[in-house]
């Protein structure tokens, strides 16, 4: 167990009807990554001694699925089964909460929070027995507004609260607090819910700590990295900002993204410096791509390493659990599923590779097949270096080829071939002395009057 005396509750309870969708909100993705799981990436570096999900009975569904994903962490997962509001979320936990010194209180619903940022606000904690996030909106619409005097957080009044002078207040609440763990309970404790919305405030806990002479204070952040997602409009919004981050911080290690509006990455691609992505690419998870490699327009990666110097695309699909060597050349309209391709070796058009193994410096013709699965049970193709198989040829797993073999096109092989074999598997071909004539003949007596 972690000797950091720190807890992190997360408050995911909300139901999210404004995303009109049967998936809980929070497992909606950005970047291929669950909302929920974006904020549990930047929490798991704090190293808390744990973690406590406040969670509605749709989500707790996925508590294995989160459990898994997040093994290393000692997670406690809270039914709310009354959305009664936040200080209520917060309360929800305490009789799991053990004796933690320090409480950051998050929400999975805003994904774009950092690190750096939370550690800020532990380490503020020292100074102060609570700690608000803050950000300045010159419109602030629905946000709740920051009382302050000195630096220090008199009370926050939630906007259905705020009279006429309030609401002209450009220094907004985020939810997102630090609390004294020693603290949080007592004033939990004295939270009511005499307000317009009839539901208990965490934000009532800086009126109330002033009321005891405690210091409350704000840290301020850019209002990008709190913003919240309730709908599907604000789901795209900070996909947005998350994208842009992403390619940014690609672009500034020496990745040429041609037209970052127009290419989608992944949350954990790892892209090597001189790698050169064309618009219209996705970069799907898991993806590893090292220096030199040109990804062209209408490529989708997911799962695959692709080595130095490789050529993919454009129109090309590589799916997970592939490696393409050094080198190698995927081309257009071409398919790789759980394949290595070769040092040198060339995939150029209208083929589709899956469960095979193909060494260096061969050539695979267009619209060939490995024919990987019998209807049952997927079965490997191997093929060796240097081999020249023909266009529109069938390879029916599983099967061998050795190196130096040459398939001629058009052919079904079902049979292993080896070193310095020429393989040709067609049916004889038949011509039949004016055949088109009597065949379009026929046509022409058997067509319907219009």
């Amino acid at each position: 167990m972690s000797q950091n005396k720190l807890a992190v509750v997360i408050l995911a309870a909300g139901k999210g009807t404004r995303m009109k969708s049967s998936l809980p909100k929070v497992m909606h993705q950005l970047s291929f990554r669950p909302m929920l799981y974006l904020v549990l990436d930047q929490v798991a570096k704090l190293k808390p001694q744990q973690i406590i999900i406040v969670c509605s009975q749709h989500l707790l569904t996925y508590q294995q699925q989160i459990t898994t994903e997040f093994s290393q962490l000692s997670l406690v997962f809270v039914l709310q089964e009354q959305q009664l509001g936040t200080a209520h979320a917060v309360k929800s936990a305490l009789p799991a909460l053990q004796q933690a010194k320090q409480v950051l209180v998050l929400y999975a619903d805003t994904p774009l929070i950092t690190t750096s940022t939370l550690l800020k606000m532990q380490h503020s904690l020292a100074l102060a027995s609570l700690t608000v996030l803050s950000f300045s909106q010159n419109n602030p619409h629905q946000y709740g507004r920051l009382i302050t005097q000195q630096e220090k957080v008199l009370q926050i009044i939630e906007h259905k609260d705020c009279n006429l002078e309030q609401q002209q207040i450009t220094l907004c609440n985020s939810g997102v607090m630090a609390i004294d763990g020693e603290l949080l309970p007592s004033l939990l404790a004295k939270v009511d819910n005499h307000n317009k919305a009839g539901e208990y405030y965490l934000t009532d806990l800086v009126f109330i700590a002033n009321k005891q002479n405690l210091i409350c204070q704000h840290l301020p952040v850019s209002k990008e990295e709190v913003l919240g997602v309730n709908s599907q409009v604000e789901l795209a919004m900070v996909e947005k900002i998350h994208q842009k981050q992403i390619k940014k911080n690609l672009q500034e290690n020496g990745v040429t993204i041609l037209m970052p509006k127009n290419t989608y990455i992944a949350y954990n691609a790892s892209i090597a410096c001189d790698v050169v992505l064309h618009p219209f690419v996705v970069i799907g998870p898991d993806v590893v791509i090292e220096s030199g490699v040109e990804i062209k327009s209408f490529s989708h990666l997911q799962g695959v390493v692709v080595k130095s110097q490789a050529n993919i695309g454009p129109f090309a699909r590589i799916r997970p659990n592939s490696v393409i060597e050094s080198k190698a050349k995927i081309g257009n309209f071409v398919e790789v599923k759980n394949s290595s391709v070769g040092e040198n070796s060339q995939i150029n058009h209208l083929s589709y590779v899956g469960d095979s193994f193909i060494g260096s410096k061969s050539n695979i013709g267009a619209g060939v097949i490995t024919c990987n699965y019998d209807g049952y049970q997927k079965s490997t193709t191997n093929i060796g270096n240097e081999v020249f198989v023909g266009s529109n040829s069938c390879l029916i797993a599983p099967v061998n080829v050795a190196s130096n073999t040459v398939i001629g096109a058009g052919s079904v092989i079902t049979k292993s071939l080896e070193i310095g074999d020429l393989a040709i598997a067609r049916s004889k071909q038949t011509n039949i002395k004016n055949g088109a004539v009597v065949y379009h003949h026929k046509k022409n007596i058997n067509k319907k009057p219009k």
